[in-house]
């Protein structure tokens, strides 16, 4: 969307602020629905359902943004970009294979 009046480099940042509230929503969906803290999707933590919540946030802010770099998307997980290809294959991988995981997706995808 283009926004009559803001120079060049406001556009930038507007698109910028549009796309933030999506993943803080995609994000709080997948807190909502896997009962797990918000602040725990960002920290280190490798228990199941933290991994969980993190892969599913992370696969699914990937498939409404695909054209995203990763190393952005890293840096809001506070995570470098290869463990994001990690996630997005892994993603897709519990998507199509584990039935429990997809109905988790889709009830997030229900919140959003």
């Amino acid at each position: 969307m283009i926004y009559v009046g803001l120079p060049p480099r406001g556009q930038v940042t507007s698109r910028l602020k549009r796309r933030l509230c999506e993943f803080d929503s995609i994000i709080s969906a997948t807190c909502e629905v896997l009962s797990v803290d918000r602040e725990l999707v960002f920290t280190r933590l490798k228990k199941r359902h933290v991994v969980d919540a993190r892969c599913i946030a992370i696969g699914l802010i990937l498939q409404v943004n695909p054209d995203m770099r990763l190393k952005q998307l890293g840096a809001i997980f506070g995570r470098d970009h290869s463990t994001i290809i990690y996630n997005r294959d892994l993603f897709k991988d519990l998507y199509n294979r584990n039935l429990e995981f997809t109905q988790k997706v889709n009830a997030v995808l229900k919140l959003v």
